[in-house]
């Protein structure tokens, strides 16, 4: 699904979930000339990301009301296209009518709802496409769990069958919070969940902006520092050319029969990269790769036009980036003030920010001002992994 490139001001509905890396994309796609639509919970002010569209309220894509509320909203309000920027909303938007469901984007074939619905499905697929896994355990039942870390050892991996940016994940290290993390995740989960080895290593992704499946753009970065640690997204990154992990995810996307934006998610280990998981959307570090000299978001509004020949960017390679607001967030959500260690990475991190945008600017220090006021988070939850975003 794209939108019409003849049209001046093509409309397009965001149903957003709250991200951090929204707004970039909402500028990205206004200033491309888009009649931008926000429907979802972020607050919207008039001086600052009200700038670049205009706000809806919406429940959200875990809402059961959520298909027909996005159906009676489009028969209302028609709009080119509509793009949901987490997978629960991706998958379920495959239930509109089928006049609606043309114009979300990304539209998921059978094939791709199959894989994307079902992590083991999705394993499956990507070793028999020569891809690296971790090996895993069925665990039909939390009585199965003593078995699962019998055969996988300690500490391992939870994982529901659905990706959900990470809600869906625990890492354990002891029987009695495995037990626990299985029956967190069954209420969940659409099947029941799995158990995963537990590998140990830096993570890395690779984004990349395909055409039916072919990579045109790619940017791979290894996270330096998450938060929460272990499974949360990353605030710090830095910028990596691996021949081996671009040809792994380049089978990871035509696999997939993959269009727009995605990111292929990988755990470094000492001698080969293993893949973790695919994010169908826009990915929480994709201002990384703008700082790199990679316009992703202005590729994916051309590409949502109706362009498909770009022309490959060559990245700007081993570069940190302490990524804002996504740094700042996770030092005042601390129990203890940014430490003094910290200013190169303060620095950084506005260095980076959006500071030649006064209305996105605006936005986002009003949020670091909401983030500082509220009350501090005293653990980083590493053990039980659970996170409201990855990658």
């Amino acid at each position: 699904m794209t939108g019409d490139p003849g049209r001046a001001s093509p409309s397009i509905l965001v149903l957003d979930s709250n991200w951090d890396q929204t707004p970039y994309v909402i500028a990205a796609l206004a200033n491309s000339g888009f009649r931008v639509t926000l429907a979802g919970p972020m607050v919207v002010e008039a001086a600052a990301l009200g700038r670049f569209c205009r706000h809806v309220p919406f429940c959200g894509s875990d809402d059961p009301r959520f298909v027909a509320e996005v159906a009676a909203y489009l028969q209302r309000h028609p709009h080119d296209i509509v793009f949901p920027t987490n997978e629960l909303g991706i998958q379920r938007l495959a239930d509109l009518p089928e006049s609606l469901a043309t114009r979300v984007f990304p539209r998921l074939s059978a094939g791709q709802q199959a894989l994307l619905a079902d992590r083991q499905r999705m394993y499956e697929a990507v070793a028999a496409a020569g891809v690296p896994v971790p090996r895993s355990v069925a665990m039909p039942s939390a009585a199965s769990s003593q078995a699962a870390a019998e055969a996988l050892g300690l500490p391992l991996v939870v994982r529901g069958t659905q990706g959900t940016s990470g809600q869906q994940v625990r890492i354990v290290a002891d029987p009695q919070r495995l037990e626990r993390a299985y029956t967190e995740l069954q209420r969940v989960s659409p099947a029941p969940p799995f158990a995963q080895q537990f590998i140990q290593g830096p993570r890395c992704l690779v984004g990349a902006l395909a055409v039916d499946g072919a990579v045109v753009q790619l940017f791979a970065q290894k996270t330096i520092e998450a938060y929460p640690a272990g499974t949360g997204p990353s605030i710090r990154v830095q910028s990596i050319d691996a021949e081996r992990l671009a040809d792994y995810a380049a089978k990871v996307y035509r696999l997939l029969n993959w269009n727009g934006l995605g990111c292929a998610e990988f755990i470094i280990t000492d001698s080969d990269f293993v893949f973790l998981e695919f994010n169908p959307r826009p990915w929480a570090a994709i201002m990384a790769a703008e700082r790199c000299g990679v316009p992703f978001l202005e590729m994916f509004a051309a590409f949502l036009k109706g362009q498909r020949n770009f022309v490959a960017r060559r990245p700007r390679v081993d570069r940190e980036c302490v990524l804002f607001p996504q740094f700042l967030y996770a030092r005042l959500r601390r129990p203890r003030t940014l430490r003094f260690a910290d200013f190169g990475a303060v620095v950084r991190s506005l260095a980076d920010s959006p500071w030649r945008q006064p209305a996105l600017m605006y936005h986002y220090l009003r949020r670091i001002w909401w983030a500082a006021a509220a009350p501090a988070v005293t653990s980083d939850h590493a053990d039980t992994g659970s996170a409201a975003e990855r990658g």
